[in-house]
């Protein structure tokens, strides 16, 4: 069985359900309102989760879901908590098939995060919140859970399965490096729900905010030029969210807001803006420079792809601006073509292109063992 919340979550399990449909297991996926989308465009079937009962008794929809289903192995993505854990459906999944005696590998998109997934109060993790298998990114993603507390047999170096095409698709991909773009910048806009988990994450700005920024930050395009920002909408935003977005546009930046998040779309865009979403990750195999705009910042936010200098961060406008002023983008696609070659060496960050196999293996062996 498969049951995971937020798209991130989702996607790390699609490559793996039709791994194992291919090998002639029976797959039962439970899906959410928020992600059943993704799992539809992939053609694959899914039932709904009883989501009011859920959110009115948990533990007790996710007990009587496991008792019907009857499953051999629960696998889940690992969304992290939005209050006090046990929150998210992939924890209270877990809870229950080891109530009920059922294995459990639940597998990682997204370095960071890792109290919201298993820690309930304290720094330290509860167990009870770590599935029997953990599918785990990498020797650093590995190293940071292994000093929380989860035990090292627990866990299996894989990467995420949804990376798997992304590599095949950028080796294909024509990567130019130093390009400097003609008429105007391409710019990728990834939204993110802020303004929708503000009483939860208690951010001093929002999607809106970071977009308006962006706006005034672009630099004035060349004669005759237009630069284009490009909108991809997340799936828990407001239905109306974008709706008005026109207004938010000046001379020489045109808007497109786009539902359809067409990975080919890396090969045509200069760089991408958002908070600190994982869409960055994929436009990283793409050569793409990405940027994080996340004001009032504090220290303990800095991301993955910062700390590896592959990404840029900037908490106010005028910072930004210069960079776009300055050059920024063309020698930020310079220096990740280096980057990229010297990780992949140390086997960090990015991806061989053969998690779901991994991934396969370790529920198979789960299977056998419980068996």
């Amino acid at each position: 069985m498969f049951l995971s919340r937020d798209g991130g979550s989702v996607q790390t399990t699609v490559p793996v359900i039709r791994a194992l449909q291919m090998r002639g297991y029976e797959t039962s996926v439970v899906s959410l309102t928020v992600s059943r989308p993704l799992l539809e465009q992939r053609g694959i079937a899914s039932e709904a989760l009883d989501e009011g009962g859920f959110a009115s008794a948990p533990a007790e929809c996710l007990g009587a879901l496991l008792k019907r289903v009857k499953p051999d192995v629960v696998v889940s993505g690992s969304s992290p908590a939005k209050g006090i854990p046990p929150e998210t459906p992939e924890q209270h999944a877990i809870i229950a098939s080891r109530s009920m005696g059922v294995p459990s590998v639940g597998i990682l998109d997204y370095w960071g995060m890792y109290k919201e997934r298993f820690t309930r109060l304290g720094d330290r993790a509860d167990l009870t919140l770590v599935p029997d298998r953990l599918c785990v990114l990498d020797a650093r993603c590995f190293d940071d859970l292994a000093a929380l507390g989860i035990p090292a047999e627990r866990m299996s170096i894989t990467h995420n399965p949804w990376m798997d095409d992304v590599v095949c698709r950028a080796m294909e991909a024509r990567i130019e490096t130093g390009r400097a773009p003609v008429s105007g910048l391409t710019v990728l806009f990834v939204s993110q729900p802020f303004a929708e988990t503000a009483a939860v994450r208690q951010r001093s700005y929002t999607q809106l905010t970071l977009l308006d920024t962006l706006i005034e930050c672009l630099p004035t395009p060349p004669d005759s030029g237009s630069h284009r920002v490009i909108i991809w909408p997340h799936p828990a935003e407001a239905a109306d969210r974008w709706s008005e977005i026109g207004a938010r546009a000046r001379p020489g930046i045109a808007i497109d807001v786009s539902f359809d998040r067409d990975p080919r779309v890396f090969t045509d865009v200069d760089l991408v803006v958002s908070g600190h979403s994982t869409v960055a990750y994929e436009a990283l195999y793409y050569g793409v420079p990405c940027v994080s705009l996340r004001p009032t910042s504090l220290s303990e936010e800095k991301l993955l792809t910062e700390e590896l200098e592959l990404s840029h961060h900037f908490d106010d406008g005028h910072s930004f601006r210069t960079y776009l002023a300055t050059g920024g983008i063309e020698i930020s696609r310079r220096n990740l073509a280096a980057r990229k070659n010297a990780l992949l060496s140390e086997g960090l960050f990015f991806s061989d292109g053969r998690a779901t196999g991994r991934v396969v293996s370790t529920i198979e062996k789960m299977l056998e063992e419980g068996g």
